[in-house]
């Protein structure tokens, strides 16, 4: 009876902490010795054990502000990272337990650190220990995946930087194994808005490539300072969430004109709207990434920008259909009445052609107005062939062959006075030149190799 007054008491003075300090008491086996900091939810503290171990004890209470599906996530953080506790770029659980209502987690202690959002409060970071800190967490969000864990709420604040500049990845509180339930039971959406990918603002199913999404836009505020979405000047949560569902980020090269091209592929891959077009696994992105530091080709390419419009046309198209199809249908009938008047002055051409006996252009006209004479049709076929042929190695990494095929490519546009596709063609080799790193040749030695 007596140890049940004691308990009493004690919960009782927890539930009125912000008078009553907790240091000096004990929770558990578990003595506590100052304060760290708190949440929205839980609370960290100091604390020691009797052999002197120091660690972080999260402490979360039960009330009638706080349900039980609150307490319930907070035992799936302890689950999981007890779980999770064998990996270095993973926050080490010691112990988890609970005494009256305080329910803790006893947690490794990075005394002389500070999270990466403190971090990035000085600027932004070097390309390479952004790419460090992208890869370890990579590491880490892989061998979660591995084990079932989708951490859902990955962001700078959740992500502590020891003394020795190691980053730790803690805070599992919106964790959940793969195919449960995304949602609360009301619905409400869980996770931090500037850091979510499109799909979970919207309540859909998440899954380890969420979590990608979310380390893609770390890396960008990494390597840029900024993030690519945030809440403007009169702004509301639910226009950010808007933002990212439908419009496309911008390039960190905007922010940071030192990104390379094959690095600015990467950052670009990971923030993709679609699931299905960002890296597949957080083991890719670590591959990409490692291959970068190497100088080796990756696997991301930045989209083009007809894939660019492409998808916001085909995110937009949701909206106002009734309005895009009234649009589409008057460009429609608008091109086909251009066509009919082009076909017109064509046979009105061509009569006087025939009349006049010139073979050559009244072969240019039959052919379809291309404004091309017959002897240039071959080298408009060698033109394609080079060109696709280019683009082909180009996708493939294989460099060399990409830009001999380009360098061939000029010279055929010289020949048909092609100025635009000739300005085109120097473009894409240069672009070639930057992401591979090759030096620079005139197109007549890549040609003779």
């Amino acid at each position: 009876m007596e140890e049940d007054l004691e308990k009493t008491k004690f919960d009782a003075e927890i539930k009125d902490r912000k008078t009553i300090p907790l240091i000096g008491r004990s929770i558990g086996k578990y003595k506590v010795t100052g304060f760290l900091g708190s949440g929205a939810m839980a609370s960290v503290y100091k604390a020691e054990e009797s052999d002197g171990t120091i660690v972080a004890l999260k402490l979360i209470e039960e009330s009638p502000l706080i349900g039980r599906s609150i307490i319930e996530r907070f035992e799936r953080e302890a689950e999981a990272t007890k779980i999770l506790r064998k990996h270095p770029n993973i926050i080490t659980v010691y112990d988890t337990g609970h005494e009256g209502i305080v329910h803790y987690i006893a947690m490794e202690c990075v005394e002389n650190g500070r999270t990466l959002a403190e971090k990035l409060e000085d600027g932004r970071l070097s390309e390479s220990e952004a790419i460090e800190i992208a890869v370890q967490l990579a590491k880490a969000l892989d061998y979660a995946h591995e084990h079932g864990i989708v951490h859902r709420d990955i962001k700078p604040g959740n992500v502590m930087i020891n003394e020795f500049g190691t980053p730790l990845l803690t805070d599992f509180g919106l964790v959940k194994p793969e195919g449960k339930d995304r949602m609360t039971a009301t619905g409400a959406i869980l996770g931090t808005p500037i850091y979510m990918p499109p799909e979970q603002t919207r309540g859909e199913k998440v899954d380890m490539r969420s979590d990608i999404y979310s380390l893609g836009i770390i890396l960008y505020e990494m390597l840029t300072g900024h993030v690519p979405f945030e809440v403007g000047e009169g702004e509301t949560v639910q226009d950010l969430m808007n933002r990212i569902r439908a419009q496309e980020p911008a390039s960190p090269k905007k922010h940071n004109r030192k990104i390379s091209v094959r690095l600015e592929a990467i950052v670009l891959k990971a923030i993709e709207k679609s699931p299905s077009l960002r890296y597949q696994s957080a083991g890719k992105l670590l591959d990409d990434l490692v291959r970068y530091t190497k100088g080796e080709p990756v696997s991301a390419r930045k989209p083009s920008i007809t894939e660019y419009f492409e998808r916001s046309f085909r995110r937009h198209l949701g909206i106002g259909l009734s309005v895009m199809s009234s649009v589409v249908l008057v460009l429609v009938i608008s091109l086909w009445w251009k066509r009919q008047v082009s076909i017109q002055k064509n046979q009105a051409l061509i009569t006087e052609v025939q009349k006049k006996g010139l073979s050559r252009e009244l072969h240019r006209l039959k052919e379809g107005g291309t404004g091309k004479a017959p002897e240039d049709s071959a080298l408009l076929n060698e033109a394609r062939s080079y060109q696709k042929a280019g683009l082909k190695a180009y996708k493939e990494g294989k460099y060399e062959e990409a830009l001999k095929n380009y360098s061939r490519l000029l010279g055929v546009s010289k020949r048909l006075g092609d100025e635009q596709l000739y300005s085109q063609t120097f473009l894409d080799m240069e672009k070639i030149y930057e992401e591979s790193g090759l030096v620079k040749k005139r197109p007549e030695e890549v040609m003779s190799k």
